[in-house]
C-alpha cells in the first residue's frame, strides 16, 4: 500500500512541476516585465473630474526618467472589466455572441506591447474612434467574419441598446 501511496506522490508531484513551468514560460501575449499597474478607484466613463485627474496623473508619470509610457483602462489584460453582447450589423442568422469587455485609452496597446494582426489601435485624431471597437481572434469568429480583413470597418451592434461600434 505504501508503495502506491509513493508512486502516486511522486506522479503528482511531476506533474505539479510541469504546470508550473508551464506557467512561468508561458508566452502570454503582452509584455509583463517592467510594467507597473496602479489600481484607481472606479468612476463612470463620461466623469469629467475623474478623466481630469487621470489625465494629471498621467502628465506627472510620464516625466518621470525612463518611464516609456503610460495607459489607462478599466482593466489589465486578461482580467474581465464586463461583458455585453454583441451582434455584426446585418446579421440575422444567429443569437448575439456574449463577449469579455475592456475599455481602453489611446496608449494602451503600444504600453503592453500588444500586437494587430490586422487593423489598427485608438486614435486621438480620429474623433469616431471613441465609438471604434477592436476585437480579438475569438471575438471575429463569435461574430461570424470569415476573415479579418472582412471585419475591419464592419459595424457591430451591441444588443439591448442597439449601439453601433466600427470594428478597427
Amino acid at each position: 500500500f505504501q508503495f502506491v501511496v509513493s508512486i502516486a506522490m511522486i506522479g503528482g508531484t511531476l506533474i505539479l512541476l510541469g504546470q508550473t513551468d508551464f506557467l512561468m514560460n508561458k508566452e502570454l501575449g503582452f509584455e509583463a516585465e517592467q510594467v507597473m499597474v496602479v489600481n484607481a478607484p472606479r468612476a463612470a466613463q463620461n466623469n469629467e473630474n475623474y478623466l481630469t485627474s487621470v489625465r494629471s496623473f498621467a502628465g506627472r508619470v510620464k516625466n518621470i526618467p525612463n518611464v516609456n509610457g503610460f495607459t489607462h483602462s478599466g482593466s489589465i489584460p486578461g482580467k474581465v472589466m464586463g461583458s455585453g453582447e454583441f451582434q455584426k450589423k446585418g446579421d440575422t442568422s444567429g443569437e448575439p455572441s456574449s463577449m469579455q469587455l475592456n475599455t481602453v485609452d489611446y496608449g494602451y496597446f503600444e504600453t503592453y506591447g500588444l500586437e494587430f494582426v490586422d487593423g489598427r489601435g485608438f486614435s486621438k485624431d480620429i474623433l469616431t474612434d471613441q465609438q471604434g471597437l477592436i476585437i480579438n481572434e475569438a471575438a471575429l469568429q463569435a461574430l461570424r467574419f470569415n476573415s479579418a480583413e472582412e471585419a475591419l470597418s464592419s459595424k457591430v451592434q451591441a444588443f439591448g441598446n442597439q449601439q453601433e461600434f466600427e470594428i478597427l
